[in-house]
């Protein structure tokens, strides 16, 4: 089905094909907040039934909403070849997975922090195994300040920050 311009989404008044077509797009989710990302492919998929969709995407919020047939990962070898890369992914894809682990392990994104919070991260690691108290309290309380108020990181310095005090006694 092609959907004439100003249809909304979903009302099935496109022009409609009984034949098989292939559509390439590139680069699918090229200017899209990424909440359009994650919706894309399958509003795609629902509007042109009989099509078959190969894209190429930088978006974690695409991949994840892909079932693992649908993924092809390519990578390049030191060579300059280009490889299909082998995931071995489950039958969810990485419909389970965070956007932050498939950067990491699907997409060889090296860090996903900033170099700042790794340093102040690795000071405070630093001044633990010293046990200086200065240091300790100074790198906690900018970790504090620089994670999101829901990271799991946020409760386990805080356990530290405990276990310190408490063999302080």
């Amino acid at each position: 089905c092609v959907m004439p311009l100003g249809s909304p989404i979903g009302s099935n008044k496109g022009i409609c094909t009984k034949e098989f077509i292939q559509i390439l797009i590139d680069e699918i989710d090229l200017h899209l907040h990424p909440t359009w990302q994650a919706r894309l492919v399958n509003t795609l998929k629902e509007l042109f039934p009989k099509a078959q969709f190969i894209v190429t995407t930088h978006s974690p919020s695409v991949l994840q909403t892909l079932s693992p047939e649908e993924i092809i990962p390519l990578g390049i070898d030191e060579e300059g070849n280009v490889f299909r890369k082998d995931l071995s992914l489950g039958k969810y894809g990485l419909q389970g997975w965070t956007i932050e682990e498939i950067l990491h392990d699907i997409m060889d994104m090296p860090e996903t922090t900033s170099k700042i919070f790794e340093k102040v991260k690795s000071d405070f690691d630093v001044a633990m195994d010293a046990e200086d108290k200065i240091n300790i309290k100074k790198n906690y309380d900018i970790l504090q300040e620089m994670l999101h108020w829901d990271n799991p990181l946020k409760k386990l310095l805080e356990i530290q920050m405990i276990g310190m005090e408490e063999s302080n006694e």
